[in-house]
This record gives C-alpha cells, sequence and structure tokens, in this order.
C-alpha cells in the first residue's frame, strides 16, 4: 500500500455524538466531504482567513492546553493580548 501525503486520522468521540452526526450525513459524503461541508456552513470566510494567518504566526496548542489556559485566565481575571 502506497503512503498518503495526507493520512487518514482517527477521531474518538461518543457513541451519540456519532450517531447524531451519522443522522446528517448523507451515504453519498465521505466523512471528509461532510466535515468540510459543516466548517463551510459555520465559519465565515473572515474567520477562515483569520485562523489561517494565525496557524501561520502562532504555536498551535492541544485543545487540552487551550481549555487549561483559558480556565487559569477566567481564574485569575487576566487575559492575554
Amino acid at each position: 500500500m502506497m503512503a498518503s501525503a495526507d493520512p487518514v486520522t482517527s477521531i474518538p468521540v461518543h457513541r451519540s455524538t456519532l450517531q447524531l452526526l451519522q443522522r446528517v450525513k448523507t451515504a453519498a459524503e465521505t466523512w471528509d466531504d461532510f466535515l468540510i461541508s459543516l466548517t463551510d456552513d459555520y465559519i465565515s470566510p473572515a474567520l477562515k482567513a483569520e485562523l489561517d494567518r494565525r496557524l501561520g504566526v502562532e504555536p498551535i496548542i492541544s485543545g487540552r492546553d487551550a481549555k487549561r489556559e483559558f480556565l487559569e485566565m477566567r481564574r485569575s481575571g487576566t487575559r492575554k493580548a
């Protein structure tokens, strides 16, 4: 099997989340197409451009680290610029 430049991943989700998503995903859609269409529906072009810009200049951190940072800022009443 040939290695892909864009390998497939596995995303752990609760069974109830998967069942909800399966109810709105059509059989003709791949999961890639379905998830991309969700971002197209819910993320504005301006926000997409800003996210792309930030990804080019800011470090990428895990969701767990982002949540921890947010909770620490909320507890301390501070906010990073």
